[in-house]
């Protein structure tokens, strides 16, 4: 698989976690259970040289997209985050935002991107499973111990 397609499917999987349908100002305020606040693994891609890990941070009134794309030697991080109003049930993404950074011009090019919406949420062991609103897609993540 070339460098070029590598990196295509990490944005697209990371436009695919975050497509979600519009927000939901009526969502339950509960407080959050701290064990859904830190860092999760949506998927690592390992071929030929190059490596591709997608993260979802959860902090409180903010989530993440932290993605980390390696070739050989080389190592670029895109982040990008969103506030978000996080309860018991849901986790509400407030705005859009997307970020591409480069190595160099043209070399080890890494996406991330949030979309504002909703996804309900629940957490089984260190597995968070995320369903996003309007379309019952799910995406399991794994804790990621630090």
């Amino acid at each position: 698989m070339n460098q070029t397609k590598v990196f295509l499917v990490s944005y697209l999987v990371v436009m695919t976690l975050f497509a979600f349908s519009g927000g939901n100002a009526s969502a339950d305020e509960n407080t959050a259970p701290s064990d859904l606040y830190g860092s999760w693994e949506l998927m690592k891609l390992e071929s030929g040289g190059m490596s591709i890990r997608l993260t979802l941070i959860i902090k409180e009134g903010e989530v993440i997209a932290s993605n980390t794309c390696a070739f050989e030697e080389y190592s670029v991080l895109a982040e990008v985050s969103s506030p978000a109003v996080i309860t018991s049930e849901e986790i509400r993404v407030l705005s859009s935002n997307k970020v591409e950074r480069e190595h160099s011009p043209g070399f080890l090019q890494c996406n991330a991107s949030v979309q504002k919406g909703n996804m309900h949420y629940q957490l089984e062991d260190d597995k968070l499973v995320l369903t996003m609103a309007g379309n019952d897609e799910t995406v399991e993540l794994s804790r990621i111990h630090q």
